[in-house]
C-alpha cells in the first residue's frame, strides 16, 4: 500500500507531537498523585488545575465549574442519570432529539422503559432538531432537555440559543444539556454560544481534537446541582471520585491550547477542504450530500445511490483511504436511526458514507479521496447493473 490517506477524523484524531511529549512527561517524571500532600504531589495538583484552567478556556467558562471525566460518554451519563435520578417524583419529563450520540439515546432510553415520559424531537432531512416540536413538548414537569451541538454523522449544527431562549421560556427549572463533542474548539458558530443558550452542563472530549483517548471534561454551570455518577474518594470537588489522571489531563489541555487561538483558520482550512471536494464530485450522477450548507465543515454525509456505503468504504480501504458509514460509536449495531430520522430510505441509507477532516488533510489528499470515490462508485454501479440483468434472465 503506497498511501495512508485518514479521513474518519469524527470517530478519532491523531494526536499533536507536543501533545505526546507533555503526556510522556507527566508519565515517566511528574508520576505523583495530586491528591497527596508532600511537595511533589501539591506540584502535581498544581498542573491539574491549570489543566484544567486551559480547557475551559477553550470552552469560554469558568475553570471552577469543570469536572474531568472519562468521556464524552461519561459526561452525557452523569447529567441525564443525575437529573433523572435526583427526581422526587415520577411524574416528570425529559426531552431529546432522534439523532443523538447513543451515551444519550441510549439513557433516555433507559429512562423510558421506566415509565418516564420521552419526547424524541423529529429532526429535517439534513438533522437539524424541530424547535417548534420542542415548544410544543416542553411545559411545567419537563426536568431535562438534552441536544446535541454538531451531530458527529451529518454534521447538522443546532441553534441552542434559539432552544434555550423557547427551554426558559416555557420550562425554566429544566436543565438544559449539550453533547459538545464535535463542537468543542472546532467551531465559533454563535448558534453554540454556551451563555447565550443558557445552557447548564456541556461534555467534551479530548480525542476529537488531537488529544487522547479516555479523557473529557463536564460543565456545569454555578448553582445546577446534579449528583455524581461515581462516588468514592470525593477528587473532582465531590463530582468524579477516582484518582486524577494527571498525563491524559496535561495531554488534554495542550491540544486544547494548541488550537486555541486558531479556530478561525481551521475552520477555513476545513471548509475549503469541503468546498473542493464537493465541487470535485458535482458531475457524480445518484449523489446526496446530507450535509447542509451551515453544517460543520468537518463532517460530509455523502449518498451514493445504488451503492453499498460498506463496499465502497472497503474498496477505498484496499487504495488505503479511510473513511466511514458512521458512528465508530454505533459500528457493531445496525439501524442507522441518523438516517432515518433526517428521512432517508434503506438504499439512500446503505449507500451513505461520512468524510471527516482534520487540519492535516490536504487538498491533494482531497483530490485523491474524490477520485477514488468516484471511480469506485462507478465501478459498484457497474456490477450491480450487470447483476441485475444476469438475474432477470435466470
Amino acid at each position: 500500500m503506497e498511501q495512508e490517506i485518514y479521513f474518519d477524523n469524527a470517530a478519532t484524531t491523531s494526536l499533536y507531537p507536543e501533545t505526546v511529549e507533555r503526556m510522556r512527561h507527566f508519565f515517566a517524571q511528574e508520576f505523583w498523585n495530586p491528591s497527596a500532600m508532600y511537595r511533589p504531589a501539591i506540584q502535581a495538583e498544581k498542573e491539574l488545575e491549570e489543566a484544567r484552567e486551559t480547557v475551559a478556556a477553550g470552552l469560554k467558562v469558568p475553570a471552577k465549574n469543570l469536572t474531568f471525566t472519562s468521556g464524552g460518554t461519561e459526561g452525557s451519563n452523569t447529567v441525564i442519570r443525575g437529573v433523572c435520578e435526583s427526581q422526587r417524583l415520577d411524574d416528570y419529563n425529559i426531552i431529546t432529539t432522534q439523532i443523538e450520540h447513543p451515551a444519550v439515546l441510549e439513557v433516555f432510553r433507559y429512562y423510558e422503559e421506566k415509565g418516564i415520559r420521552t419526547t424524541y424531537l423529529p429532526v429535517d432531512e439534513y438533522g437539524r432538531a424541530d424547535l417548534e416540536a420542542l415548544e410544543a413538548a416542553l411545559d411545567e414537569k419537563t426536568a431535562l432537555v438534552s441536544i446535541m451541538a454538531v451531530n458527529n454523522e451529518l454534521g447538522s449544527v443546532n441553534d441552542l440559543v434559539s432552544a434555550g431562549r423557547i427551554i426558559r421560556e416555557k420550562s425554566p427549572k429544566a436543565v438544559f444539556h449539550s453533547d459538545f463533542v464535535q463542537a468543542y474548539l472546532k467551531t465559533e458558530d454563535p448558534r453554540l454560544d454556551i451563555e447565550a443558550a443558557g445552557l447548564d452542563a456541556v461534555n467534551i472530549c479530548a480525542h476529537k481534537i488531537h488529544g487522547p483517548k479516555g479523557i473529557g471534561a463536564l460543565y456545569i454551570r454555578e448553582g445546577v446541582r446534579i449528583p455524581p455518577l461515581l462516588l468514592g474518594g470525593g477528587q473532582e470537588r465531590g463530582m468524579r471520585s477516582g484518582t486524577e489522571n494527571l498525563p491524559l489531563a496535561a495531554g488534554f489541555a495542550s491540544a486544547a491550547a494548541a488550537r486555541k487561538d486558531r479556530l478561525p483558520e481551521l475552520e477555513r482550512h476545513a471548509q475549503e477542504l469541503k468546498n473542493r471536494l464537493l465541487a470535485a464530485l458535482s458531475d457524480v450522477g445518484d449523489l446526496r450530500i446530507g450535509s447542509a450548507e451551515d453544517a460543520s465543515p468537518y463532517v460530509i454525509s455523502l449518498g451514493f445511490r445504488g451503492v453499498r456505503g460498506e463496499v465502497l468504504l472497503h474498496m477505498l480501504e484496499d487504495q488505503g483511504i479511510y473513511i466511514s458509514t458512521g458512528s465508530a460509536c454505533s459500528t457493531h449495531h445496525k439501524g442507522g436511526h441518523v438516517l432515518k430520522a433526517a428521512g432517508l430510505d434503506r438504499e439512500a441509507a446503505e449507500g451513505t458514507v461520512r468524510i471527516s477532516t482534520s487540519e492535516f488533510n490536504t487538498p491533494e489528499e482531497i483530490d485523491v479521496l474524490a477520485k477514488a470515490l468516484t471511480d469506485s462508485a462507478g465501478q459498484l454501479r457497474r456490477i450491480t447493473r450487470f447483476g441485475g440483468k444476469n438475474r432477470s434472465r435466470r
